[in-house]
């Protein structure tokens, strides 16, 4: 076979064709890939944007407590210079936990913009309040006259304290007190364990004490502190604490109490329950929602008082998520990684109608026609950042159906044939428009659909011979060569 024969036997060849188109399709994915990349550069860019937004606003919000800090003084014997024992003592921290622990809180949505994007913002109404049993520290083994009942403190973890938008009133016992930031105060005891705080000999006491904040040592991260008086270990003290607080994203809570009962409600229609405890009760429409969780001390890793290291409190928060519905960018997402599927069934249409009708299409051709597909996605992120995601869907697709229509008329040479190829893509964006609005349904019915569809295209091209196709290309190709030598 001389050098003209094999380049026509190429150029005809079925076999010879697919590997080409094989290689379009695979080249085509470098585009694909690119385009996946600006969205996730279109999604960091977003997320920058939402968080300079969140930063002069406040963070998400995490309400720990609140808890009492009891400082009280551990005495040892130590053997002094002249070789007497000499008794010491240092100042220790225990910790108490609320018996009972009610968060009621109302949180108002504001939705603020920067350019094209917008962030949820809120504010948080909350009303805690509860009782503490100081009958847990008989678990602790402190006698009760080594207790410096003059010198505790209430403690409430709030994650950023920039949120606080007015003074938090405190109701302990019959007594109304204020907040105060829980920075270093010399009226606290000390926090630290390892302090060597006093010294004490049968004659006198030298104390040595710090001024750490109690709080720090509970990895609240910011927190509020009100000094307290105990005056009787064997009765309840009820509290009550009213707190306003601005907040972004999502507000969690810490179970500290014995029981721990908390409502949130909003009017915002798209919440998202998260952490370690899901809403017991729940009602969602449209516009708000509202939600209750109980949550007792066997649930969570933690005991109710306890001094020396800390428990991991955060471990057992749970909140919600004020949702913005529908992000464009995770749908954009979720239609590019359907490019290949596009690809490869619109390739498949021209390639049915090439072999049926003889009429070729050249590589070339079919790089545009992919070209034109991966386009769509580029049009679906433009037009999504400024109008309703399923109008730039459908704008996108229209205008991508029309321009592979128009060319396929030119390509195939027979309406017919562009009318098939038309229909290919009409179903298959509708297809994916349908399983853009699943979510849990959305792989079963991939599934199925890509199984229907290669059914479809099995059974239309059964009664093709590829073998004869081969070989009438070549003896096509010959015949052709042999009129051009005659």
């Amino acid at each position: 076979m001389n050098s003209p024969n094999i380049k026509s036997h190429f150029r005809e060849s079925i076999s010879f064709k697919m590997l080409i188109i094989g290689i379009i399709v695979f080249v085509l994915m470098i585009p694909s890939m690119m385009v996946q990349s600006l969205v996730s550069e279109r999604m960091h860019r977003k997320n920058s944007v939402l968080n300079e937004i969140t930063s002069a606003w406040s963070n998400p919000q995490t309400i720990t407590g609140p808890i009492i800090s009891l400082p009280y003084n551990e005495y040892y014997t130590v053997i002094n210079k002249d070789k007497a024992d000499e008794v010491k003592y240092r100042v220790k921290t225990a910790y108490i936990l609320p018996e009972t622990l009610n968060v009621n809180g109302d949180l108002v949505p504001e939705i603020r913009y920067r350019s094209i994007y917008k962030a949820v913002l809120y504010n948080a109404d909350l009303d805690i309040n509860g009782k503490f049993d100081f009958s847990v520290l008989k678990s602790l083994r402190i006698d009760p006259k080594n207790l410096r009942l003059n010198e505790a403190q209430l403690i409430l973890g709030i994650k950023d304290m920039r949120g606080i938008t007015d003074e938090i009133s405190l109701n302990i016992g019959l007594v109304k007190k204020q907040f105060e930031p829980g920075h270093s105060n010399s009226l606290m005891g000390s926090s630290s364990d390892s302090i060597d705080a006093v010294v004490e000999s049968a004659s006198k006491y030298a104390r040595k004490s710090s001024s750490l904040n109690p709080g720090s040592d509970l990895g609240f991260g910011a927190n509020v502190i009100s000094p307290i008086t105990i005056t009787n270990l064997h009765k309840k003290i009820d509290f009550s604490v009213k707190l306003s607080l601005n907040g972004s994203k999502n507000i969690s809570i810490v179970p500290v109490g014995k029981t721990t009962q908390t409502k949130l409600k909003a009017a915002w229609g798209t919440p998202s329950f998260f952490g370690a405890f899901l809403p017991d009760e729940r009602n969602i429409t449209e516009e708000s929602f509202d939600a209750s969780w109980k949550v007792l001390h066997l649930n969570r890793p933690f005991p109710q008082a306890w001094t020396g290291a800390q428990p991991e409190l955060q471990g057992s928060i749970f909140g919600v998520k004020l949702l913005m519905a529908n992000d464009k960018y995770q749908r954009v997402m979720r239609t590019a990684k359907y490019a290949l599927m596009f690809i490869v069934f619109t390739f498949l249409a021209f390639f049915i109608s090439e072999v049926i009708n003889k009429n070729r299409v050249h590589p070339v051709q079919y790089l545009f026609v992919g070209m034109g597909l991966i386009v769509f996605y580029s049009l679906l992120l433009a037009f999504s950042e400024h109008i309703n995601f399923n109008k730039a869907y459908w704008i996108s697709a229209i205008a991508t159906i029309l321009m592979i229509f128009a060319y396929s008329r030119s390509v195939l040479k027979k309406d017919k044939l562009a009318l098939m190829v038309g229909a290919v893509l009409i179903v298959l964006y509708i297809y994916l428009f349908v399983l853009l609005q699943m979510q849990d349904f959305a792989l079963l019915m991939g599934s199925i659909g890509l199984f229907i569809v290669l059914g479809g295209v099995m059974y239309l091209t059964r009664n093709i011979d590829w073998y004869s196709q081969n070989e009438s290309s070549q003896i096509d190709s010959e015949s052709t060569q042999e009129n051009i030598k005659f």
